[in-house]
């Protein structure tokens, strides 16, 4: 069950964060996240009282999360947009995760479904979305989703991790 995240949890958002850092330290990272850096508690602390933070549910169990809100970050203004549109009609989507141990269940793909869906019964028009430009993974995802790559930027993400970002959309 996709529900809008309470402060009930926080804890377990964080929780989902650490568990990625946790695998990345083991297995090398694809997401160019850093532990204590971003995502932190500091996310759903500061998102979930302002109501722009889901997350997916399973037997009582928090298992997947997304920030949704039309911010569009640093380098998004360089990208070459299909949608034109003003910024209350894009959706961007922040900090989809996935438990690990919660993976190959279709909750990605699931929340991805629940944003745009959630967009256009908000009158977005396009969803878009960052991530670190050697997320292949990620970037894969998208484009299986149906979004196209707009452009790229070196960037200071959240103000904490310089890194070289591509930009992705999809027509709502």
């Amino acid at each position: 069950m996709i529900r809008q995240a309470t402060e009930k949890d926080i804890d377990a958002i964080a929780a989902t964060y650490e568990e990625l850092f946790d695998r990345e330290d083991a297995e090398g990272t694809t997401t160019n996240w850093q532990r204590g850096g971003y995502p932190t508690r500091k996310v759903p602390e500061e998102f979930v009282p302002k109501g722009a933070m889901w997350v997916l549910e399973d037997e009582g169990r928090v298992c997947a999360s997304v920030l949704l809100n039309h911010a569009q970050g640093p380098g998004y203004d360089t990208a070459d947009w299909e949608v034109p549109a003003r910024d209350d009609q894009v959706l961007v989507i922040h900090t989809l995760v996935v438990a690990p141990s919660a993976a190959r269940k279709g909750y990605g793909s699931q929340m991805l479904a629940f944003a745009e869906d959630w967009g256009r019964e908000n009158g977005c028009v396009s969803c878009r979305i960052d991530t670190w430009i050697d997320n292949e993974p990620a970037k894969t995802f998208y484009l299986r989703h149906g979004y196209r790559i707009s452009g790229s930027a070196h960037v200071l993400h959240w103000g904490v991790i310089d890194e070289e970002q591509v930009f992705l959309e999809k027509k709502l």
